[in-house]
């Protein structure tokens, strides 16, 4: 029986595999626009990678903006944690944008090593997004965590939304774990109820 193809990628997700950022600024910008115009009181974006274009967002509209990052870099600060292991897309692991808004939070980022981070990236893209969450990939996925670990990270950031469903505390349970979904989400209705 032949493979089923991939489901159509989104908007987003072509251009993260592209690596059009311009192209995903104007997008996401058009969407914040046309929630302000609607009556948002802030904006959210729902993916690790998106905040990538956190800044074109931010410019294009007079709506605070609620950051990822800034919801870990809380989350860490309230674990005590100064070294914080990074996972993710490429993007994510590799780019600036994530690093340097921990890093204005007084955070030490870890990356994993390039092999590493080509496996993860590969991981998201051909398996978690298609919903493929297999005990050979948990198992590879743990590894990284431990290496994290044991280049003195002090919790791991898991910076994919897919993450939380592939991994759980229990798996790791020597390395303290943000899963940034559940944490955002909870941010994003403390913001809402507060509005």
């Amino acid at each position: 029986m032949p493979a089923e193809p991939p489901p159509p990628a989104s908007t987003q997700g072509r251009c993260v595999q592209a690596e059009a950022w311009d192209d995903l600024g104007s997008y996401l910008a058009a969407k914040a626009r046309a929630l302000e115009a609607g009556g948002a009181h802030f904006l959210a974006i729902g993916s690790n990678t998106g905040h990538v274009v956190a800044s074109a967002i931010e410019a294009s509209t007079t709506l605070p903006l609620l950051h990822i990052a800034d919801v870990v870099a809380g989350a860490a600060g309230r674990l005590g944690a100064q070294r914080l292991g990074l996972l993710g897309t490429r993007p994510v692991m590799e780019g600036r944008y994530y690093h340097d808004r921990l890093g204005s939070h007084g955070f030490e980022v870890i990356a994993p090593e390039v092999a590493d981070r080509e496996f993860v990236h590969r991981l998201i893209f051909e398996e978690l997004t298609r919903g493929q969450f297999t005990q050979a990939s948990r198992t590879a996925f743990t590894d990284i965590i431990g290496k994290l670990d044991a280049a003195g990270a002090e919790t791991v950031v898991l910076g994919c939304t897919e993450f939380g469903l592939l991994v759980k505390q229990s798996d790791v349970p020597e390395t303290p774990l943000l899963d940034t979904t559940g944490l955002y989400i909870e941010a994003i209705v403390k913001e809402a109820l507060a509005a």
